[in-house]
């Protein structure tokens, strides 16, 4: 798990790709279970644990099943079937990996700052542009291709999760 972890830093600083990753589900299991636990971390005094998880969970599966519908396209396009089972697992385990440090360094900064609304925003603002250029980084190994169209995935990612997170919180919570 040590050399998992250095891995994930080592595409943080954009000097890997997810295809570095094992292609193992055991990673994927412990990706999702590191998301699950950094999304239960109190980031407020208004704290709510079942909107939280709800919110986690609704993460994870958009992110796979986002990943599983791109990587269908791309195969659908290449013609070629099953080639892409494997980036599967590397690509799931590298964005909710890297989702899970991200969130982690952003909830201590959160407690840090004792969350000032303005340094709230502000953590808010750059780990949310960061993310969608690591996961850019991550869709340009992912699909062969340039960053531009990585991070052209990597905002559509950003608008689909934000868009369906919104719908279910909104149906829950409202």
């Amino acid at each position: 798990m040590v050399n998992d972890l250095k891995i994930f830093f080592e595409i943080i600083r954009f000097n890997r790709g997810p295809q570095d990753l094992p292609t193992n589900i055991r990673l994927l299991n412990k990706t999702i279970l590191a998301n699950i636990l950094v999304g239960q971390i109190p980031s407020d005094a208004q704290y709510n644990f079942l909107a939280s998880l709800l919110t986690t969970i609704i993460f994870i599966g958009i992110t796979l099943i986002f990943i599983q519908i791109c990587l269908h396209v791309k195969e659908a396009n290449t013609g070629m079937s099953n080639i892409y089972k494997p980036r599967y697992l590397q690509t799931s385990s590298a964005v909710l990996g890297i989702h899970a440090l991200i969130g982690l360094v952003a909830s201590l900064l959160f407690l840090i700052t004792k969350n000032d609304p303005n340094t709230v925003m502000t953590i808010v603002l750059l780990t949310s542009l960061y993310s969608w250029i690591v996961y850019g980084h991550i869709f340009k190994y992912t699909f062969d291709t340039s960053m531009v169209f990585g991070l052209a995935i990597s905002f559509l990612y950003s608008m689909v999760a934000g868009f369906i997170m919104l719908l279910f919180l909104q149906a829950f919570f409202l």
